[in-house]
């Protein structure tokens, strides 16, 4: 049964298989070595090869979607410069609180947290 991460699980279970088949077909291949049967040798060295190319694009295919259920990176912080020409309407709570923080009347956190709920709140009423 597969576990709570599902692509993983069948990722596992893919490449177990590729595995079970290239193995087969390796001792398939020495099997007709040890005959002396080179052209069914030669076969089974191109399955071999066409099962190891399966194999890693089926690894490729589970890393992208791997890869895309990634958020994308955070954008790179801003210099002092351009945090001091952003706009007041371009801020968020963590830019006014950063500004508030290098007050030369002191922050008040409890005061700025409930003026943060009061905003979410009128905002919600539609005021």
């Amino acid at each position: 049964m597969a576990s709570d991460d599902t692509p993983a699980y069948i990722a596992r279970r893919g490449i177990s298989e590729y595995d079970a088949e290239y193995t087969r077909k390796y001792a398939d291949f020495q099997e007709a070595l040890a005959g002396g049967d080179t052209l069914s040798a030669t076969q089974y060295a191109k399955d071999m090869a066409k099962i190891r190319e399966e194999r890693k694009s089926f690894i490729e295919m589970y890393n992208e979607h791997v890869d895309a259920q990634r958020p994308p990176p955070s954008p790179p912080e801003l210099s002092q410069e351009e945090k001091a020409a952003k706009p007041i309407s371009a801020m968020d709570y963590g830019d006014v609180w950063e500004m508030s923080q290098n007050s030369k009347y002191g922050l008040d956190e409890d005061a700025f947290r409930a003026g943060m709920a009061e905003v979410r709140r009128r905002k919600l009423q539609g005021g």
